[in-house]
């Protein structure tokens, strides 16, 4: 909070120098004010981003679905580090957000990250691995789109986490 409120401080700083004509000093104000809201800025550049890469929904309906239950939701995430626990990145989601799916590859293996842009792009879980192959053939043979479908809370070793169910809506490739 205190990191907050010294950012407007600069801000206004910034604006009364510009009003005075001391430019120079209102650069400095400037920078030291980005540098104060960096965590803000990066993460509306990276909501940003990520909503150009959701395919849009076609206006159709979709040949099919797919859903499942994600698996890793006790441990950290994996994308784009380690720093998060999913229990806090699913916490931040809600049942209908569009989710992306990232293929990567853990022990020699296909895997697929969640990854939620309203969790500032950190992955809420991933495929499981009796799953990967499936998701990965509609992937591969059509247009997808996927959404959290539900939400729920579970205990484990006496603590708390959430169960997140992920339904995959797979449309006709169009090709131009």
């Amino acid at each position: 909070m205190t990191r907050k409120i010294i950012g407007v401080l600069f801000v206004f700083a910034a604006v009364k120098e510009l009003f005075s004509g001391q430019f120079s000093t209102a650069v400095i104000s400037l920078i030291i004010t980005a540098l104060l809201f960096r965590k803000e800025i990066l993460e509306l550049i990276s909501i940003k981003s990520a909503s150009k890469s959701i395919d849009t929904i076609p206006d159709t309906a979709p040949l099919g679905t797919f859903t499942f239950q994600l698996a890793g939701v006790t441990h950290n995430c994996r994308f784009p580090d380690g720093s998060l626990s999913r229990v806090t990145t699913i916490s931040r989601s809600r049942v209908g957000d569009t989710v992306m799916l990232r293929q990567y590859e853990w022990e020699g293996k296909p895997a697929i990250a969640v990854i939620s842009p309203r969790a500032r792009n950190y992955d809420i879980g991933v495929v499981p691995a009796n799953k990967v192959s499936t998701v990965c053939k509609l992937m591969d043979h059509y247009n997808t789109a996927a959404k959290i479908v539900s939400i729920e809370p579970f205990q484990y070793r006496g603590d708390s986490y959430k169960n997140c169910d992920v339904m995959i809506e797979y449309y006709e490739r169009v090709t131009e």
